[in-house]
């Protein structure tokens, strides 16, 4: 079987691109009893339109302060985040986002968690909630929970509670997706079900999607580009694409190329822990 050479590239600034979503030069600084504590160290990073990115790097290095900085949801101690070449400083309708924890209300069905985007914070025409609603049954289907439309998240499952929040988040049909370890919480059988179903949503979607994980397995099978963060304070020391086929099943996990390459990003993670003394927090 023929060797697979990863091809990388240096984790300098990426160039902008319309419709991109770009941090550049993102640094973050927590103050604290004890003295100030670096998150993030000028970190650069770029999700590009149709696009599969995944972020991997050790417990602690900043890989969801990074995202919820992407999201707007948090604001960098320096740098900046552009979407399509504007500057964002808070929650963006393009963006959505998708939390460790599915977050839904338990007091509302799941077809009105689904909804719920758009009902916060604007005025909803009754013409408006029709095709809310409309939309959001068609994204339950989709995700595979067509009949649960009126059962609470009390009455679902750990992986349909989660199929729950992605679809929510895609009720405003952003181009732009931001996972934060969305199936961390999930056994490992539910959990290769869910990447399996992630990576067909994709493919029907073609959203900019960054996942953050610590999953190897999973950010190779995802990813059109891996993204490899250093200890903390955690910066991006090298981007790896991702050349297997597309649409991808679970047997290309019993692949030589498959191997090679979750092996060369398990080195990556290994080198920058010793390079940086061991250090994890």
């Amino acid at each position: 079987m023929m060797q697979m050479k990863p091809r990388t590239t240096a984790a300098a600034s990426p160039p902008s691109a319309v419709g991109a979503l770009t941090a550049a030069g993102v640094e973050k600084r927590y103050s604290s009893a004890r003295g100030a504590v670096q998150a993030l160290l000028e970190t650069d990073l770029m999700v590009q339109p149709g696009r599969f990115v995944t972020i991997v790097g050790p417990s602690g290095c900043g890989k969801s302060t990074l995202l919820m900085i992407l999201a707007g949801l948090l604001s960098p101690t320096s740098g900046e985040v552009r979407y399509n070449g504007v500057p964002i400083a808070g929650p963006h309708e393009d963006i959505g986002v998708v939390f460790q924890s599915p977050a839904l209300l338990p007091w509302l069905s799941v077809l009105r968690n689904t909804m719920l985007p758009g009902r916060v914070g604007r005025h909803v025409s009754r013409a408006d909630r029709r095709g809310h609603e409309a939309r959001a049954r068609e994204l339950l289907s989709l995700v595979g929970l067509a009949g649960f439309e009126d059962r609470y998240p009390s009455e679902l499952s750990g992986g349909m509670q989660q199929r729950n929040a992605i679809a929510r988040a895609l009720l405003l049909d952003p181009p732009v997706l931001l996972m934060d370890e969305p199936f961390g919480a999930l056994d490992a059988l539910t959990r290769e079900r869910m990447n399996q179903w992630l990576a067909d949503i994709w493919q029907a979607q073609q959203k900019a999607v960054a996942l953050v994980t610590h999953s190897i397995d999973e950010a190779v099978y995802l990813a059109d580009e891996i993204v490899v963060m250093s200890p903390r304070p955690g910066t991006v020391v090298e981007r790896v694409q991702v050349d297997l086929p597309r649409p991808r099943k679970p047997d290309l996990m019993k692949t030589q190329e498959f191997a090679q390459l979750s092996g060369y990003i398990r080195q990556l993670l290994d080198s920058s822990e010793t390079d940086s003394g061991g250090v994890s927090a």
